[in-house]
């Protein structure tokens, strides 16, 4: 599905592996829009 007909909550999103760290390429993954939320709910 595109991002027009799709379900945004699984449209990508970059996410921090480590949240304290900089935005370098080592530091950051591709994750769904769901899964970035819900790790930054839970306090991951």
């Amino acid at each position: 599905m595109d991002e027009v007909n799709g379900d945004p909550a699984m449209f990508a999103s970059l996410d921090h592996i480590d949240s304290s760290g900089d935005d370098e390429s080592g530091n950051l993954q591709v994750v769904c829009r769901f899964a970035n939320f819900w790790k930054g709910a839970e306090g991951f």
